[in-house]
Formats: structure tokens, C-alpha cells, sequence
């Protein structure tokens, strides 16, 4: 929400019929702008959560968490007031393996706010040796740990949706076969990830020894259509090659080929 013309970019994407949303940490969602948000027809609006404690203002720096629920409320208690049910609310989180036992505080502190959907996400890409202790990729204690937390979190009411590498070989969660990723520059990426803008291969630490991340771009939308390069040939074989399950390097030791989680 720093770009000044934020809600005139929701808009226009409105008004070209897309469904559009957008993810904050919730510090610039002050009282000001709650009236602008609805009127430009936002449909889904997601703060960014790291915990339920003051663990969140540790990994989450510039951010307060008590400010994140203040906007949160705010936005909610405008919702009820015009009787509607747009924008939904999300909260996106990431789970750290440190912050388990903050996760498990989630219930009681959304117990305020009317939260759609809860979209719990992990560190899926370790490109610094000092963080690969929060990944829980190689860690199958610690996925089973999240899963049952997760799984309990959901029992109590939190409409919990996660992904922790336990679906399906071969399906992606990024959903390739539908959805892209186009970077700032115009360069047309499967996913975020793929569209990372890294000059040369970086070192992944939570995977094994001598793998590295490279872009996998298909082209721009400078010198084509989005068409045009979504038909493109080496586009197309990419999406066939994951669908008959011979995933291409860059995605083998991903953490999203496999079907999302819910509860």
C-alpha cells in the first residue's frame, strides 16, 4: 500500500474482471484507507502472520503485532457494517520450525476477528546457511509436529489451510497448468519461485548437498504477448513434462509439487 495508486491498480483489474487480491503486513491499513479498500472492489486482503506471541515482531521486524489485529479488526468490523462479505480475510502465515509453539497460540488470538481462511505457509526457499534451521523440509519430525498442530488448529474452529510435502507426487500446489508469475520486468515465470531474480544459481541448504536455484523464464511480455509465450513451445513442454511426472530440476526437491492440505 505504499504505491499511491494502489487502489486505482484494483481498479482497473476490477474492471477488467479479475478477481483480486493482495497481502499486507497490515501497518499501513490505517483508518483512511478501510473505506478506499472496499470501494475499489478488493476480494480478497491477507496480513502477513509469523506467530501469536511476541515471536511474530521478532521474525517479522517492522511490523507490531497488536497494530497487524488493530487493522485486521477495523477491517472486519467495516465489513459487517455495509453487510458485506468482500473483501474475504486471510491471514498468509509462515511456520518456522522455532514458532510452533507460537502457532499454537493462533485460536485465541483471532478469536476477535472474523478470518476466512487461515494459509499457513513454510521456508521454502533456504538460499542462507543461518536459516536452514527453521526449514522443516528435510525435518520429518518436525512435519509431523506442524501437521498435528495444524490438524488441532483446525479442530478448534480455525479454517486452517496448509501444504507440508504430504500430498501427491507430481501435483503442484502453484497450480502451473492454469496460473504464472510475471516479474517486475515483464519476464514470465510457472511461479514465484522459478521467477526469483537471481543473476546466477544460488546454493539451496535445506536439500541435498549440490543443489542449486536458477530462474526458469519463458519469456516477457516486453517482446510478446502473455499468449504468446504461455503457447510457447518450450512453455508447453514444461507443463507436459510435469504432468507426466518428470519434473525438471528446478522443481524436484520443491516443496509445493504435491496437492495442498486442508482442515
Amino acid at each position: 500500500m505504499l504505491h499511491r495508486d494502489f487502489f486505482s491498480l484494483v481498479r482497473l483489474a476490477k474492471g477488467a474482471g479479475c478477481r483480486v487480491g493482495t497481502t499486507t503486513n497490515g501497518m499501513l491499513l490505517v483508518d483512511e484507507s478501510v473505506p478506499a479498500l472496499f470501494d475499489s472492489g478488493l476480494d480478497v486482503i491477507a496480513f502477513s502472520l509469523a506467530g501469536g506471541d511476541a515471536y511474530h515482531d521478532r521474525v517479522r521486524r517492522g511490523t507490531i503485532l497488536a497494530r497487524v489485529l488493530d487493522a485486521m479488526e477495523r477491517l472486519a468490523a467495516e465489513r459487517l457494517r455495509r453487510g458485506l462479505t468482500r473483501p474475504a480475510i486471510h491471514v498468509a502465515y509462515m511456520l518456522l520450525r522455532s514458532g510452533l509453539e507460537s502457532c499454537a497460540r493462533l485460536p485465541e488470538l483471532l478469536r476477535r476477528v472474523s478470518v476466512d481462511a487461515v494459509v499457513v505457509s513454510t521456508l521454502d526457499f533456504v538460499c542462507a546457511e543461518d536459516l536452514r534451521a527453521e526449514s522443516l523440509r528435510l525435518d520429518e519430525g518436525g512435519l509431523a509436529a506442524a501437521r498435528r498442530l495444524l490438524e488441532d488448529l483446525g479442530r478448534q474452529g480455525l479454517p486452517v489451510y496448509h501444504y507440508l510435502g504430504n500430498g501427491p507426487a507430481g501435483r503442484c500446489a502453484e497450480n502451473p497448468y492454469r496460473a504464472l508469475f510475471v516479474t517486475v520486468d515483464g519476464s514470465v515465470a510457472p511461479c514465484v519461485y522459478l521467477g526469483l531474480p537471481v543473476a546466477e544459481p544460488v546454493k539451496i541448504y535445506d536439500i541435498p548437498a549440490g543443489r542449486f536455484h536458477a530462474p526458469l523464464i519463458f519469456g516477457n511480455i516486453g517482446e510478446r504477448t502473455l499468449a504468446e509465450v504461455w503457447r510457447g513451445r518450450d512453455y508447453r513442454s514444461f507443463r507436459r513434462a510435469l504432468k507426466r511426472g518428470t519434473l525438471p530440476e528446478a522443481c524436484r526437491f520443491c516443496l509445493k509439487m504435491g496437492c495442498p492440505a486442508g482442515g
